[in-house]
C-alpha cells in the first residue's frame, strides 16, 4: 500500500469524519446506526480509493458514498422509516423546539421532526440546511432536478 494512498484516505478521515457521522447520524436517528453506516463508508472508500479521480472531490464522493449505504440499510432492513402527513404531529414537535437556536442542531426534537419526513425530502432538507450544499450542489450530487430540491 502506497504511503501517499494512505495518506490520503487518513487525511479524508480526519477532514469528513465528524461531517458523515452528522449526516448520517441525522439519516438514522440512531447513533450505533449512524456509527455503523460512517465505517461502512469508509471501508467502501478504502477499497474504491483508486476510482476516486478528482481528491478535490473527496466530500460529494464519501457523501455519495455514504448515502448508497443509507439506501442499501433501508432496502435490506424490515424498518422502514414512513413520512406522516399528519401536519399536527409535525406541528406538536416542532412547539417543542429549544429556546436557543444554537442547541438547535444536536437537539432531539430535530431528530423527532426529521423522522417524520420521507428520504426523499429529508436528504436534500440535511444537505442544504445542516451540511451547507448549495441547492445546485445538491441537486447535482442526489441526481434529482433542482426543483425538486427546491420544493
Amino acid at each position: 500500500m502506497p504511503d501517499s494512498s494512505r495518506s490520503q484516505y487518513e487525511s479524508w478521515v480526519n477532514q469528513w469524519a465528524p461531517t458523515l457521522y452528522r449526516l448520517a447520524l441525522r439519516l438514522s436517528g440512531k447513533r450505533e446506526l449512524a456509527e455503523d453506516l460512517l465505517q461502512e463508508t469508509f471501508t467502501e472508500a478504502w477499497k474504491a480509493r483508486d476510482r476516486l479521480s478528482d481528491p478535490a472531490k473527496a466530500r460529494a464522493w464519501l457523501f455519495q458514498i455514504l448515502r448508497n449505504r443509507w439506501s442499501h440499510h433501508l432496502r435490506d432492513s424490515s424498518r422502514r422509516l414512513r413520512p406522516s402527513h399528519d401536519q399536527d404531529a409535525l406541528a406538536r414537535v416542532g412547539s417543542r423546539a429549544p429556546a436557543h437556536p444554537e442547541v438547535l442542531a444536536e437537539s432531539d426534537f430535530v431528530q423527532r421532526a426529521l423522522d417524520q419526513l420521507d428520504d426523499d425530502v429529508k436528504l436534500p432538507f440535511l444537505c442544504v440546511v445542516m451540511e451547507g450544499y448549495s441547492c445546485q450542489e445538491t441537486a447535482d450530487l442526489l441526481k434529482i432536478p433542482l426543483g425538486t430540491v427546491l420544493s
